[in-house]
């Protein structure tokens, strides 16, 4: 289940990595609500790279709209529906992951699946270090730090190839 900030990261960046995402990790579902903040993508293009736009039941759209909490409506959407769903949480906002994980459900950050790419031959080692860059300069909430840490994972993992 993806929130919004990481399809727009990857939409702005490389969208040909969320079709990669699809073909060799899983499927990525995205409640529709949360879909519509995402403008750059359309309903078309999502279907060409594989994002599953679901629907939410009316009782997680209500729970969804309780106020409070550091949480968004639309990431207490996406985590009310990995939850009820079964399904791993994908997301860079830092509130929404500590969410998930206090509750056991399982959630990776928005860079830690191009990892999984180049771990399995998918992704090269440039394409995910210079997707990484293009996230980062292009507004996304990660330091220096953050994408130094994943650029040394993606080293590792090519080397072990």
């Amino acid at each position: 289940m993806s929130d919004a900030s990481v399809l727009i990261d990857y939409a702005k960046a490389d969208p040909r990595i969320l079709r990669l995402i699809c073909e060799h990790i899983g499927e990525i579902y995205v409640p529709n609500l949360v879909f519509d903040e995402v403008d750059q993508i359309d309903e078309r293009e999502a279907k060409r790279l594989g994002l599953k736009i679901i629907e939410p039941m009316l009782s997680q759209i209500e729970e969804a709209g309780v106020r409070g909490g550091p949480l968004s409506r639309s990431d207490k959407l996406t985590f009310i529906m990995a939850r009820d769903l079964e399904c791993i949480c994908w997301t860079s906002d830092a509130n929404l992951k500590r969410r998930c994980d206090a509750e056991k459900i399982r959630a990776i950050w928005g860079l830690e699946i191009m990892l999984m790419l180049v771990q399995k031959g998918h992704l090269t080692e440039s394409i995910a270090t210079n997707t990484a860059r293009t996230i980062k300069k292009n507004g996304a909430h990660l330091n220096d730090a953050v994408v130094m840490k994943f650029e040394k994972k993606v080293k590792a993992l090519s080397r072990r190839k």
